[in-house]
């Protein structure tokens, strides 16, 4: 389990309870002073995903492991987490692939009104699974994962033999079912999947219908594991590219002003010091937000570079 301090939290909690070696039960031994003042736990329930996105840092070398539906429910006790207040399902893997998703809801069923639940997801199996058990729990946004809106850079990007067209009909049934959930998507962008932002953000909120978007500069680090799929793509980008996939900060300031009208905040770095996270993010909203109070969006942008790190000449 990891503990953070986060905005307006006491804590935040991100257990992996799916990886091998870890016991769910001795958490409240160990933690228990902790874990009595987290009001909202990550969790991944299984140690898998059907995508092999060329930034990702997770390591799939390992067989896969599903948590089991005890051991959700233990987690998710008042007794082990008196104040959790939200859940968010999904955080390094991928949720819908967890053999007991469907499951899970039921499980805690007594904790209905009593939490709010947030999915991340790659949304390509958002078809096969009924949400509404989720809905009744307390589902309000929908964290998904989206590398582009033109299917080959997509798919360059994602490796899984996923399918944008796919994806996007997903989401749009999703929006059509449930008009109250909010839909984020979220896009790391490196070299693989630079193309056409502005084009995205139209895509996002004019036709799915995306409350939010969350561009980021991808990160990758100086020396990725082979059990990680960054490894075997950031070594061939590197060769074909003469020079590392990651965007400079030129690129970078780039995309924001190409992306400018939909900004609603400067850009923010998320460093984790303890890993070789470290990445900076932008939250876009529709225009229709972004126009409400012109005034203090067009004074916004007087900063709005002051985010991003060093200083940058084009």
């Amino acid at each position: 389990m990891i503990a953070e301090e986060q905005p307006g939290d006491i804590y935040t909690a991100t257990i992996y309870p799916a990886l091998p070696g870890i016991d769910v039960h001795s958490l409240h031994e160990a933690e228990s002073s902790v874990l009595h003042a987290i009001p909202h736990l990550r969790i991944d329930t299984v140690n898998a995903c059907n995508l092999n996105c060329v930034f990702c840092h997770t390591d799939f070398s390992a067989g896969i492991k599903h948590m089991e539906t005890d051991d959700f429910a233990f987690v998710m006790s008042p007794a082990t987490l008196p104040c959790l207040k939200m859940i968010t399902l999904g955080c390094a893997f991928e949720p819908l692939l967890g053999k007991h998703f469907d499951e899970f809801p039921s499980i805690i069923q007594r904790q209905r009104g009593k939490i709010t639940v947030e999915i991340v997801t790659n949304g390509t199996l958002l078809h096969k699974k009924d949400l509404v058990p989720w809905v009744e729990l307390g589902l309000t946004k929908l964290y998904v994962s989206v590398f582009s809106h033109i299917d080959f850079v997509y798919e360059r990007t994602g490796r899984g033999g996923a399918r944008l067209q796919q994806i996007e009909t997903n989401l749009l049934n999703v929006r059509k079912r449930f008009p109250n959930i909010e839909i984020v998507l979220v896009n790391p962008v490196c070299k693989a999947n630079d193309v056409d932002l502005p084009g995205f953000c139209r895509w996002a909120f004019e036709h799915i219908g995306a409350s939010s978007v969350d561009i980021r500069r991808a990160f990758f680090v100086d020396n990725p594991s082979p059990g990680h799929p960054a490894f075997t793509y950031k070594t061939a980008a590197t060769e074909e590219l003469g020079r590392s996939p990651v965007l400079t900060d030129v690129e970078w300031k780039m995309i924001l002003q190409s992306c400018s009208k939909y900004i609603s905040g400067p850009p923010t770095c998320l460093n984790v010091p303890t890993s070789e996270i470290n990445f900076d993010s932008v939250r876009l909203d529709p225009l229709i937000r972004t126009r409400i109070g012109m005034a203090k969006f067009l004074g916004r942008i007087s900063f709005l570079f002051r985010g991003i790190r060093g200083t940058l000449r084009v």
